[in-house]
C-alpha cells in the first residue's frame, strides 16, 4: 500500500513537471520566433541559443515520458 501511494504521488508530481516542460518549450519557441525578426547578428545568436534550448527542453519532456509511462505500468503491477 506504501508502494502504491509513493507511485501515485511521483506520478503526480512527473504529470506537473512534464506540463511545466510542455509550457516552457511554448514560451521558448514564442520568444525565439520573436528574436527572429531582430537584426542579424542577434539573429542568429538567438536560433542557435533556441535550437539547443529545444532540443534540450524535448529531451527532458522525452525523459520524463518515458518515466511516467514506466511508474504507470509498475502501478498496474501491484
Amino acid at each position: 500500500m506504501v508502494r502504491k501511494d509513493r507511485l501515485s504521488e511521483e506520478i503526480k508530481l512527473l504529470t506537473e513537471m512534464l506540463k511545466l516542460l510542455w509550457l516552457t518549450l511554448i514560451a521558448l519557441i514564442g520568444s525565439v520566433s520573436g528574436l527572429a525578426l531582430a537584426e542579424f547578428g542577434l539573429r542568429i545568436v538567438a536560433i542557435g541559443t533556441g535550437v539547443i534550448a529545444t532540443i534540450t527542453v524535448v529531451s527532458l519532456i522525452v525523459y520524463l515520458y518515458r518515466r511516467l509511462i514506466g511508474h504507470i505500468r509498475n502501478m498496474e503491477e501491484i
